[in-house]
């Protein structure tokens, strides 16, 4: 079974004393397309994944990367190995370039 997490143990795992600012980026998180799963409450759930994207959104903006442009980087990047994992369980050849085309 897949681990769970609330929005407070998110909260505690990256050290922060409030839950809000992990609702604001769940928030923008999910204008952008991604998806939270959420309980018979509607409360949000996070799993593994979401738990590493918060993380690397942690540190680009411990780094100094304005919290926006943080989490677009994180999901731009989660796209691609998204694609590329898609493209391995089809068995189409990592090749760098796409060489097909749907008409």
């Amino acid at each position: 079974m897949n681990k769970k997490y609330s929005t407070k143990e998110i909260a505690s795992i990256l050290h922060q004393s409030s839950t809000s600012n992990i609702r604001h980026i769940a928030r923008h998180m999910e204008k952008l397309g991604y998806v939270i799963e959420r309980d018979e409450y509607d409360r949000r759930e996070y799993n593994e994944t979401d738990k590493k994207l918060f993380s690397q959104i942690q540190e680009l903006k411990d780094s100094g990367v304005k919290l926006r442009e943080a989490i677009d980087s994180v999901l731009s990047n989660q796209e691609i190995n998204d694609e590329k994992r898609d493209e391995k369980e089809m068995g189409i050849p990592d090749s760098g370039l796409k060489t097909f085309c749907l008409s």
